[in-house]
């Protein structure tokens, strides 16, 4: 019998010792508790050193708009009008001397200055516009390493961040550009921003706690990489032995609601099959709502009282960890593991036998 009223590595089931190992286990038991002093130390240093780069960026962004606005009113107006004056009389000589038309050549001579002032400050204006590029590169590489804590609650939404300096590089005019993304760094430099990888620790810090408080369920939940192919690899090939290749049709029709959900689950992870955006209790539902399966593991006592028993606690493999409110009995926990360790022996059984 298992004792799983402790956290012990020793009194979790044999599968689940196999499968993350008794010494990995126990590392894990000794880690609750520390992850929380190190996520509050990463916390509280993690704001200021992410305001203060966001800063950097911004003083480099308002540098840029004033040597935009240099370049373009011409930052030494009267040495440009005396070149202009000086070169537009020596073409006016010159002009004379072969031409005789002295007052054409002093205006092809300023023009001639105009111009070369135009392509220097557009030459500035380039090398601008790549620097603001260059930031702008440096500042989104910075917000998809974090997030903002709104209300209090971590989540990574580092996309969210992204996308407000990302829309201000839409404006067609530089300077637009550079007064929107120094007004999008203002509002980030006010915001709560974690690193990401802090996030990551809190929410192992939460697993760590789960496992605490629930280490019966958590050890029934750390099957599910074994037994959810197994099934799913069932209940694919025994819907196309039964229905043919056009099964996906009727499997939309048991489930209108929810077949698009499951469709665009399964796109998330590279895949255009249904099943691969079910869980295992909905694959379990699945099983029930088709009469060509049901017929399949009813030839099967063995498999069909342990489907029945796990179609019973469907709950605990659909809904995530954190909504359980208490964990399993133990007369419970030891009846569901026996039914998943018959599920999978016999599933690969039959996938042998195939």
């Amino acid at each position: 019998m298992w004792n799983i009223g402790r956290c012990d590595a020793q009194n979790y089931p044999r599968r689940y010792q196999r499968s993350i190992g008794i010494a990995g286990l126990s590392q894990h038991l000794e880690r609750i508790g520390r992850h929380k002093t190190r996520e509050n130390r990463l916390r509280r240093d993690a704001t200021p050193e992410i305001m203060e780069t966001l800063k950097v960026y911004r003083i480099q962004e308002e540098q840029l708009l004033s040597q935009l606005k240099a370049a373009k009113s011409h930052v030494n107006p009267i040495t440009s009008e005396v070149t202009k004056g000086i070169v537009g009389e020596l073409a006016a000589t010159a002009a004379e001397e072969f031409f005789g038309l002295r007052s054409l050549g002093r205006k092809v001579g300023r023009a001639f200055v105009a111009q070369g002032d135009r392509q220097n400050s557009k030459n500035i204006q380039q090398a601008i516009e790549n620097q603001h590029k260059s930031i702008v590169t440096s500042v989104l590489g910075l917000l998809s390493s974090v997030s903002e804590r709104v209300g209090g609650t971590l989540r990574q939404n580092s996309n969210k961040l992204m996308r407000k300096i990302s829309h201000a590089q839409g404006f067609t005019r530089l300077e637009t550009r550079i007064l929107k993304t120094i007004a999008e760094l203002q509002v980030l430099e006010t915001a709560d921003l974690v690193y990401n990888r802090d996030i990551m620790i809190s929410e192992q810090d939460k697993s760590s706690r789960i496992l605490e408080r629930m280490p019966r369920i958590s050890a029934v939940r750390a099957m599910l990489p074994e037994i959810e192919p197994r099934l799913r690899k069932f209940v694919r090939t025994s819907l196309t032995n039964s229905l043919g290749p056009g099964w996906q049709t009727d499997l939309s029709a048991k489930f209108p609601k929810e077949f698009v959900r499951r469709t665009e689950k399964a796109h998330t992870k590279g895949s255009t099959d249904p099943l691969d955006g079910q869980t295992f209790g909905e694959m379990i539902q699945t099983v029930r709502s088709f009469p060509e399966l049901n017929k399949l593991v009813s030839s099967r006592p063995e498999l069909h009282l342990s489907l029945n028993i796990l179609s019973s606690a469907r709950f605990m493999f659909i809904h995530p960890l954190k909504t359980h409110e208490r964990d399993l009995q133990e007369n419970d926990f030891r009846k569901i593991i026996l039914a998943m360790e018959t599920v999978i022996d016999s599933l690969s059984t039959t996938t042998r036998s195939n």
